[in-house]
């Protein structure tokens, strides 16, 4: 955990977040969590109609805490960010999602799940999600980030599928771009 942690915050260049560093710290996820052939056989499965209408859902559930803020003055908006520099960083972004997911909800949470029951995995997961960002958010979003991982946990847990909780993940941070 400690690692990732790290990773991260070198590939975040000390506070400077760009396209490729964000790639990078995709692969330091990806590469080691491919490598696993239990992990790439879950990946294989198609996932369920239902299971990415749920993931959608949770992904603008998540967005409501950032909109309530906001439209009750408890958050003063942020500058508008360019379409263009938008445009650019989505894949990115969704390449992160996609990273820490299949790290993640992929692999760790049913390890753990299959060694200690799904609400210890859950938590645990959780965890590890909301230190991997921790470098690049800090202490002030470690509780909010516990709670999205907890969601995102439990989805996954509870639609058995990676792409439910990848699309949740994926909704709630390009669609805060869009938050005012």
């Amino acid at each position: 955990m400690l690692g990732l942690s790290l990773a991260r915050a070198m590939a975040l260049g000390a506070g400077a977040p760009s396209i490729p560093t964000g790639v990078a710290f995709a692969a330091v996820l990806l590469v080691p969590a491919l490598l696993a052939p239990r992990l790439r056989a879950r990946l294989r499965r198609p996932p369920r109609p239902a299971a990415l209408v749920l993931g959608g859902a949770m992904g603008a559930v998540l967005l409501v805490p950032g909109a309530w803020l906001l439209a009750t003055g408890h958050h003063p908006p942020s500058a508008a960010i360019p379409p263009l520099l938008l445009a650019a960083w989505a894949p990115a972004v969704l390449l992160v999602a996609a990273a820490e997911e299949i790290a993640l909800r992929a692999g760790i949470q049913p390890w753990l799940t299959s060694a200690l029951g799904p609400a210890p995995a859950i938590v645990i997961t959780a965890a590890v999600f909301a230190a991997l960002h921790y470098p690049l958010y800090g202490a002030g979003a470690l509780p909010l980030d516990l709670g999205v991982g907890l969601l995102i946990g439990a989805l996954r847990q509870f639609t058995g599928s990676v792409a439910a909780s990848w699309l949740a993940h994926a909704v709630a941070d390009l669609g805060a771009w869009w938050l005012p």
